[in-house]
């Protein structure tokens, strides 16, 4: 387990250095949340999420948001979310959003395997623009072992928006989440992201990612 700390703390100093690549080829992402349960089979939690560019020391995204999540039964759980967003395109421009969510996820575990399908329908009002856009991801993690739980994973998400008409994201991952103390769960990941440009064609993203959530 000490070397899964190692390699969380290099992963952390690693991401807050700035980097030499070209600004638009290589991002790190910062999360950070908490859910408090409601009953037995519904729960709130809250994250802020923070984006910077490959050497940008002033974030580019950062938004926070709030999700109620319930469970009817074990293999599906479903619930509303706000999010509030400030977003600086490369050209300087800054909008603002508030978008409104209703998320489902089904859940099926085949051991030593966790599946998992989401799938999220928004209301996008970007200053003032409104549109809307669906997200589905699928995901297999698996099952938590040793003192620390790790869990590695892998996931694959696409993104349809109303407003181009097309599919104009998808975010390929892969990481491990670990709980080193009871109720406080780290997550580390790389992703391949890929954004549709003006153009029509995919733009190739690389990020590098770090989560921390408690659960009370």
């Amino acid at each position: 387990m000490r070397r899964i700390a190692a390699a969380g703390i290099v992963w952390c100093v690693l991401l807050a250095l700035p980097c030499p690549s070209r600004a638009d080829d290589y991002e790190r992402w910062f999360e950070v949340g908490a859910s408090f349960p409601l009953d037995a089979r519904a729960d709130v939690s809250i994250a802020s999420e923070t984006k910077f560019r490959a050497g940008a020391a002033r974030s580019y995204l950062d938004n926070i948001g709030a999700l109620v999540l319930y469970r009817p039964a074990a293999w599906l759980e479903f619930g509303p979310s706000y999010l509030y967003e400030r977003n600086e395109s490369p050209s300087g421009i800054t909008t603002f959003e508030n978008r409104y969510s209703l998320e489902a996820a089904m859940k099926a575990t085949l051991e030593p395997a966790r599946l998992a399908l989401r799938q999220r329908v928004s209301y996008r009002d970007v200053s003032g623009e409104a549109s809307w856009r669906y997200r589905i991801r699928g995901q297999i993690a698996a099952a938590p072992w040793g003192a620390w739980k790790a869990a590695p994973f892998a996931s694959e998400e696409m993104f349809y928006e109303s407003a181009s008409g097309e599919f104009n994201q998808s975010r390929l991952m892969a990481g491990a989440a670990v709980e080193p103390v009871k109720g406080f769960v780290a997550r580390l990941y790389w992703m391949a992201l890929h954004r549709r440009g003006a153009d029509g064609g995919w733009r190739p993203v690389n990020v590098a990612g770090v989560g921390a959530g408690a659960r009370f």
